[in-house]
Parts: structure tokens; sequence; C-alpha cells
């Protein structure tokens, strides 16, 4: 049998270590950290769906790796600088590139939110894993089930999340956080534990993963700020409250309505899973991760 001493010593240590490691943060039932980074490039490029093919896919606007194109290997991605506010984030994430009307909008930022699940943990995401949400093909905002729309959020002061692009200016007289225009995608969650492509992933399905696809990864919700009030042109039926009829802001796919985002899991592994346990499987709400 151990010593009193050596067991006060041993205790004294894991205490130490705990608050070492504890995020400065308040509790929350699932766990969340945010990632900011801001706008790289623009490329006709997908490297998940066309891989090794430029010029292939419809232009998309690329954010985090500044390296990232249809050429792109992981070994490319890991030595690519990034334009997150968090340095270790090198992913790769895209959306289809922005219109209004004729003209190109070029996006502000991008926010991409990991949630953990309440009362349980989740698996770290797989090194390499490439993850696709929402419905480039879509023929509605009803058919995009993962795509939505809002003016932002902060705290407990929300915008309204519906399903099509509406005009902001009301609410960015009231809040200071409203931008404009915010597109969001949540990914699949669900993974099958073999392969490191979209197919290998499925959404849960009330609160449960399906069958073959048992291993529960973090949620990844990625969102656009598009940087522009009104993508309506001032039309009255652009409220959050309307069908979305009048909405003059379209996308490389095609209408508001294929709203998609691809990401491609090319962080700084060891810093990603730390941020998961940490925050995710701790269930503390992180915030904005920064560099330290």
């Amino acid at each position: 049998m151990r010593s009193l001493g050596s067991r006060i010593s041993t205790a004294l240590v894991a205490v130490t270590l705990m608050f070492a490691i504890a995020p400065k943060a308040s509790a929350d039932p699932r766990g969340v950290f945010v990632v900011r980074c801001a706008y790289s490039h623009s490329l006709p490029d997908d490297p998940i769906l066309h891989p090794g093919e430029s010029g292939a896919s419809h232009l998309h606007d690329f954010f985090a790796n500044t390296t990232t194109n249809a050429m792109s290997t992981i070994a490319d991605m890991k030595r690519g600088t990034t334009t997150c506010v968090f340095a270790r984030d090198t992913a790769g994430y895209w959306f289809p590139a922005a219109y209004l009307g004729d003209a190109r909008v070029v996006p502000t930022f991008s926010k991409t939110y990991y949630f953990g699940v309440a009362g349980s943990v989740v698996e770290p995401i797989p090194r390499g894993l490439q993850l696709i949400g929402g419905d480039s093909a879509a023929a509605s905002g009803a058919q995009n089930v993962h795509a939505s729309w809002s003016c932002g959020a902060k705290g407990t002061s929300r915008t309204p999340i519906v399903d099509h692009p509406y005009d902001c200016t009301r609410f960015a007289s009231r809040w200071s956080f409203v931008d404009g225009v915010v597109g969001r995608v949540e990914l699949p969650s669900c993974w099958n534990g073999v392969g490191l492509g979209p197919t290998d992933l499925a959404f849960p399905v009330d609160g449960a993963c399906p069958a073959g696809y048992e291993h529960r990864l973090p949620t990844v919700r990625m969102q656009v700020h598009f940087g522009i009030l009104d993508p309506c042109a001032s039309d009255a039926a652009c409220r959050s409250g309307g069908a979305g009829d009048n909405v003059t802001l379209s996308l490389a796919s095609g209408p508001y309505y294929t709203l998609h985002a691809d990401f491609w899991n090319t962080w700084r592994q060891v810093s990603l899973e730390r941020l998961i346990g940490r925050c995710l499987n701790e269930h503390v709400r992180c915030g904005n991760v920064r560099n330290t």
C-alpha cells in the first residue's frame, strides 16, 4: 500500500492537470467551439467531388487553408497556411460562389461551429475525412433540409432562421453583430468507421445514428457571411416571414436553395482532438477559438 504522502502527491498532480487543461468557459449541455476564418480565394474546383480535375466544378469560395484546389493532397494541405483566427485550423472549407443579380458577391468570412452531444461523448473527426452538407440539386428551400438562412446570432440575441435569405436591415439597426445575410449548412455526423468520403457518413435519425453508421462524430455547422444586408432589392416579400419568391441572391450552383458546403479535415489533428476532448466531451461552451 502506498503511503499517505504518496497518495496526496498523486491527487495534487491530478488536480493540477485538471485545472491546467480545463477551458475557461461556461458549461453547455452539448459543448461547442467555433472557428472564424476569412475568405481566401475562389476557384471552379471541388477537391472532394472532382479531385485532380481543375476547372471541373462550378465556382466555389474557399476559406481556411489557402492552398485548397482540385489538385490538393493531404500533404499539400498540411503545409498550407490558413485564414483562420486559430492558426492550427488548416482544414478546407468551401461554399458555392454567390451573386446579387449579375454582380459577384465576395463573402467576408465563415464561422464553423463544432457541437458535441448532450449526455454523451463524440469520437474525433478522422484526419482526411470529407463531408458535404446541403443539396446542390434541391428544387426548393423545403427540399434542402440541412441548409438554412439567418442574419446571425450572439448569445441569446438571435435573428430568425428560415429556408431563404431575407432583408437584414432592420436587425442591423438593432444589433451590432448583424453584418448581413448568413448561409448555414449542417454536415452529417454519423460515420461508418471505415472510409473517408461523403458516402461513409449519414445524418442522425431522431437523435440516433442509423445502422452501419454508429460512430458519432461532432456535429459541424458551417456558416458563410456574405456581407450584404438586403438580398432582395428591398422587396417586402423577402422578410423572414415571406416565401422568398423575390430573392435576388443566387449561387454558382443555382438558386439560393441549392446552398451546400464542403469540409475536408486537414486540421492539425492533435489540436482538433484536444478541442473535441476539452470542449465537446466535457460539455463546455468554449466559444471562439483563438491563438494563445
